[in-house]
C-alpha cells in the first residue's frame, strides 16, 4: 500500500470517527477525488484476514476509537450512494480477476473477453453473446471510472464522481442596469 493510500484511508477513518452526517460524508468523498476508490480499498482490506494492511487499518480504527465494522458500513454506504448497483467484487469476477488487480490486468482481461463476446467478432452465433459483451463493458467502465490511463486516481483538475455545487450571486454592473432601464423604457414607449 502506498503512502498516499494510507493518508487517504486515515482521512476517511478520521471523517467516520467524527460521526459526521451522511451529507457531510458524501460531500467529503465528492470533494476528494479518489476517495470512492479508498472506500473500495477499505472493503478489499477487510476481506483479507491476517494481512499486514488489515492490521494497519485495524490499528487506525482503534486509534480513532471506532470499530472496523463501522468503517466498513460507512464505506459500503458511500459506495451504494455513488454507485447504487455496485456489489463488491462482481465486476472483477465478471472479468475473471481478483479485486486487487492492476489496471494493466483489468485492461488485458477486458480486451480478451470483449473480443470473445463482441457480436461482430464472436465465432459463435449465440444470442447471449451481446448481453455478455454489454455486461463486460459495464464492469470495465465501473472498475476504471476513477482511474486515468496511468492507473492513478483523478487529480483535482478532473471531475470527481459528484461535486457539491457552489452558487454565487453576481452583482449587476452599472452598464447592465443602464441597458435594462433602456430596454424597459423602449418597451413602455412602444406600448
Amino acid at each position: 500500500m502506498t503512502e498516499s493510500q494510507r493518508d487517504n484511508i486515515s482521512k476517511l477513518v478520521d471523517m467516520v470517527a467524527k460521526r459526521s452526517s451522511t451529507e457531510s460524508l458524501i460531500a467529503f468523498v465528492a470533494a476528494n477525488p479518489g476517495m470512492l476508490l479508498v472506500c473500495q480499498r477499505v472493503l478489499d482490506l477487510l476481506q483479507n484476514p491476517g494481512s499486514v494492511e488489515l492490521r494497519w487499518l485495524q490499528e487506525q480504527c482503534h486509534n480513532a476509537h471506532i470499530k472496523t465494522r463501522l468503517l466498513q458500513s460507512e464505506s459500503e454506504r458511500v459506495i451504494s450512494i455513488f454507485q447504487p448497483d455496485f456489489e463488491s467484487g462482481d465486476e472483477y469476477r465478471l472479468l475473471g480477476l481478483n479485486p486487487g488487480a492492476t489496471t494493466a490486468e483489468v485492461k488485458s482481461a477486458f480486451h480478451k473477453l470483449s473480443f470473445r463476446y463482441h457480436p461482430d467478432s464472436s465465432t459463435t452465433n449465440d444470442p447471449e453473446n451481446s448481453q455478455k459483451f454489454i455486461a463486460i463493458c459495464r464492469a470495465y467502465k465501473k472498475i476504471t471510472r476513477v482511474y486515468d490511463t496511468q492507473g492513478q486516481p483523478l487529480n483535482d483538475s478532473e471531475s470527481a464522481p459528484w461535486r457539491q455545487a457552489v452558487y454565487t450571486t453576481r452583482k449587476r454592473s452599472k452598464q447592465d442596469r443602464k441597458t435594462i432601464f433602456l430596454l424597459a423604457a423602449v418597451a413602455v414607449g412602444l406600448l
